[in-house]
């Protein structure tokens, strides 16, 4: 199995579909570290959401400026245009994630479990958060370093941080865990 990168559910193997599925149980053996929602969180969403928004506009404000102030237009640049239509989509993006993730904070915080973290099963890390799913065989885990997972993704390093806050468990818990799963493979 190779490392999956997806925001396409089904894309995903059939038993990783189970396990992101909050209407089907979870096997026996597998441990899932439920990553915590808070308003901290949406805060840190909503302040980056806004400054994208700012950056974008401004870009787009000065690239429109520009049209206006050159004399020779096949000399026009659409770069800042460009960036500011990213950097306004990035800032919708973000913004926009913020009513779903506060419906999985309240139904959190009502006890019922999401499944939002990470898994560790047999042969497999699984990562599923709200943006996207990614699936790491065990030969494909290079370790943790920093609170970072690293993996071996089209013959090139990656990583990606784990949660900062995990439901009933602390961080330190959390990388044990990975560590102890990663040496029942050797």
């Amino acid at each position: 199995m190779e490392v999956i990168i997806t925001s396409e559910p089904d894309k995903l193997p059939p038993d990783v579909r189970a396990l992101i599925d909050e209407a089907q149980p979870l096997a026996p053996g597998i441990r899932f570290f439920e990553e915590r929602y808070t308003l901290l969180d949406m805060g840190r969403t909503v302040g980056a959401g806004i400054l994208l928004g700012v950056i974008g506009l401004v870009c787009c404000l000065f690239g429109v400026s520009l049209f206006f102030y050159v004399t020779q237009f096949e000399s026009y640049d659409l770069a800042p245009l460009f960036a500011g239509g990213v950097f306004l989509f990035a800032s919708w993006m973000m913004i926009s994630s913020l009513g779903g993730r506060w419906r999985v904070m309240r139904k959190q915080q009502a006890g019922t479990p999401t499944r939002y973290g990470l898994f560790l099963k047999d042969d497999m890390l699984v990562s599923n958060s709200w943006f996207q799913t990614t699936v790491i065989p065990r030969l494909g885990f290079l370790g943790l370093q920093n609170r970072s997972v690293l993996y071996l993704f089209d013959s090139k390093t990656k990583s990606f941080t784990l949660p900062k806050a995990v439901v009933g468990t602390e961080a330190a818990q959390l990388d044990a865990a990975i560590e102890t799963w990663a040496g029942q493979g050797a």
